[in-house]
C-alpha cells in the first residue's frame, strides 16, 4: 500500500534524526548494517527507497571539516543511482541542515564529495553530481560576492 507525505514525515522520526542543526544525524535506523538498509530498500524499491534517499545521512564530517560520503549514501548511489527519483531525493536531502559561519564555506564543503562522483560507474550519478556541483558553484560565486560586498560596507561604516 502506498503511503502519503504525512506518513513519510512521521516515519522520518523513527528512521533518523532529520532536524539536527549540523545536518542529518545517524538515527536509530541508520545504525543498522548498510546491507540491511539496502535490503529493505530493495524489498520496497519505490516509496521506501526514495524516502531513505531523502532522509539518510549523506555525509560524515571529518576532523578537518571535510565532508565524506557515508557508506549508506555511497551504496544507495551504487545500487539505485540509475533512478531519477532516487537522485531527486538525494537533491532534496543535500539541501537540508544548518550551519554557522560564512555561507560560502558551507557551500564549498559540498564540492569535493560531488566532484568525487565524476568517476562514478553510473552515468546518471556522474551527470547528477556535475549538475549539483555546477549549481553549488554558481551559488558559491554569488555568496562570495555578497560576503565581499558586506565586508566592504562594514569597513566603510
Amino acid at each position: 500500500e502506498k503511503f502519503g507525505k504525512r506518513d513519510a514525515w512521521a516515519l522520518t522520526f523513527v528512521l533518523g534524526a532529520p532536524f539536527s542543526f549540523k545536518g542529518k544525524e545517524e538515527g536509530p535506523f541508520f545504525k543498522l548494517p548498510v546491507e540491511t538498509i539496502i535490503a529493505a530498500c530493495e524489498a520496497y524499491p519505490n516509496n521506501f527507497a526514495v524516502l531513505i534517499a531523502e532522509i539518510l545521512p549523506l555525509f560524515r564530517v571529518l576532523d578537518d571539516g571535510k565532508r565524506q560520503w557515508t557508506n549508506v549514501a555511497s551504496e544507495m548511489l551504487s545500487r539505485f543511482g540509475r533512478r531519477k527519483d532516487i537522485l531527486d531525493a538525494f537533491s532534496i536531502n543535500l539541501g537540508t541542515g544548518g550551519w554557522s559561519g560564512p555561507t560560502s564555506s558551507y557551500l564549498a564543503s559540498f564540492l569535493p564529495p560531488l566532484q568525487e562522483l565524476s568517476a562514478h560507474p553510473h552515468s546518471n550519478v556522474r551527470r547528477w553530481a556535475n549538475e549539483k556541483a555546477s549549481q553549488i558553484g554558481r551559488q558559491l560565486k554569488h555568496e562570495l560576492a555578497e560576503e565581499e560586498e558586506s565586508t566592504v560596507r562594514r569597513s566603510l561604516s
